[in-house]
């Protein structure tokens, strides 16, 4: 069953890709693209981890998935047929509209480079609470990985809580909401001029770095993910069209996910996740073991084991928070249900793929109206990135779109995407991104420096009066 889960989304994935006009980073061509990812994966491990999918797992993959595809595609006719419309309304009004191409961002140099000391000092700050939270030490570069590994695991596998202060949580936030930022900076202007600014990319790197520091990469590789979309992106509206497949960018995406694939597994060496001896399958547990563990689960009587909580699953980030801001014990302390799985001694991991929260909190019909809903909101935002003006600062629709691709693109993974784009963080994030559009961009810093002279020049004037 397996072969034809794949020879399945092989043709869902044909169908994605020529519906959205070969645009690759349309939302359904992303969705469908992770899980035949997936399944490739899961065939060279099929014999080893018995994988005779049961038909109502084939269902929720393949069925999800078409499903995704359908209503993607619905919301872009719904766009394309409201952007007729404007567009016939202008012309009656003898209104000319203008395509906007790309435009330089600038930046203060002085500005940048003292924002780039601000991310190394919080994030050096930030490795000292993490660190100390778990009673480490920082005797040399082993103990400090130590630290790091210890406080993952609390993080995520123990009952006992690590909380770090409230302040720097956030000022951490703004360093990895930065550098989504800065690296639409850096790629708009190279795109421009073909030049690019060190500084900003220092700021980015930092902010890479400052991701991993407390043992998770899943947002370093999101930023990464993040650099590849806002580049087809911008380069789509550069040149006028959609598809712009060339045989340099798919060699620059090689590289990008090559660059992946060795801090993913130097950092899983780094923090003791991952053994020297079967490299291939540490991935496969993380690329395909999913299909397994999804199977597993929808076999078993009973998928809500945590009933007492609306939603558990699908949104534990809303839910963590409610419980934080209201006190709610039980909502704050529960824990992500992902069990560890294993089949013939070989070990499958703990995730299940983006539709099981889905099921387990509301059946086969949540299923259905979580992925529409995500569907909805992946293609309407991705519609309004693709078609709102340019201006001489990052676009926030861009950079939305670009957190809700990393989601889809992962959804073969887990649920990205009602744990990070249904969340506070989210929210932080794009006020981040509007906070860092106004500094450096927006203000007109030789203005408010005019007009400070002018009112300390008026103050004297009126002291001397007196």
């Amino acid at each position: 069953m397996v072969y034809w889960l794949a020879i399945s989304l092989l043709l869902l994935f044909v169908l994605s890709f020529f519906i959205n006009k070969k645009n690759i980073i349309s939302p359904a061509f992303v969705f469908t693209f992770s899980f035949v990812f997936q399944a490739i994966w899961a065939i060279f491990y099929a014999k080893a981890w018995e994988l005779g999918l049961h038909i109502n797992t084939f269902l929720v993959i393949v069925l999800g998935v078409a499903e995704f595809i359908a209503a993607s595609f619905l919301i872009h006719l719904v766009f394309k047929y409201l952007r007729k419309r404007k567009k016939m309304k202008c012309e009656t009004k003898n209104e000319n509209i203008v395509e906007d191409r790309i435009k330089f961002i600038k930046i203060n140099k002085v500005l940048e480079f003292l924002y780039l000391i601000f991310v190394i000092l919080i994030s050096g700050i930030y490795l000292y609470y993490i660190v100390k939270s778990v009673n480490g030490s920082f005797l040399n570069i082993l103990t400090v990985m130590e630290a790091i590994s210890k406080f993952d695991n609390l993080s995520k596998f123990s009952e006992e809580f690590v909380r770090l202060p409230f302040l720097i949580i956030n000022l951490e936030e703004l360093v990895i909401a930065s550098g989504y930022w800065f690296i639409y900076v850096v790629i708009n202007n190279f795109l421009y001029n073909k030049k690019i600014n060190i500084i900003e990319i220092l700021i980015v790197v930092i902010s890479i770095i400052s991701s991993m520091l407390s043992g998770s990469r899943t947002t370093a590789f999101m930023i990464m993910f993040a650099a590849i979309v806002i580049f087809i992106m911008i380069m789509q509206r550069k040149k006028g069209k959609i598809n712009i497949l060339t045989l340099k960018l798919v060699r620059n995406i090689a590289i990008v996910g090559f660059a992946f694939i060795l801090i993913f597994y130097t950092s899983a060496q780094a923090w003791g996740r991952a053994s020297k001896n079967d490299k291939m399958y540490y991935f496969a547990i993380y690329c395909g073991a999913e299909i397994k563990n999804l199977d597993i689960f929808l076999q078993e009587e009973a998928y809500e084991k945590n009933s007492e909580i609306w939603g558990s699953q699908t949104f534990y980030s809303i839910i963590q928070t409610l419980g934080k801001r209201g006190g709610i014990n039980n909502f704050q302390e529960y824990k992500l249900d992902l069990p560890f799985r294993e089949v013939n001694g070989l070990n499958l991991g703990n995730v299940y793929t983006t539709f099981y929260p889905y099921i387990y909190d509301f059946g086969y019909i949540g299923e259905f109206v979580l992925v529409l809903l995500m569907a909805i909101i992946a293609q309407s935002v991705f519609e309004i990135a693709n078609n709102s003006k340019i201006k001489g600062y990052p676009k926030i629709s861009v950079l939305v779109y670009s957190s809700i691709f990393n989601c889809l693109i992962l959804s073969f993974f887990s649920n990205k995407f009602y744990e990070n784009i249904f969340s506070t963080l989210m929210i932080k994030h794009i006020i981040f991104w509007i906070i860092l559009n106004f500094i450096f961009c927006k203000l007109d810093y030789k203005k408010v420096e005019m007009q400070l002279k002018k009112l300390n020049l008026n103050n004297i004037n009126f002291i001397k009066k007196k």
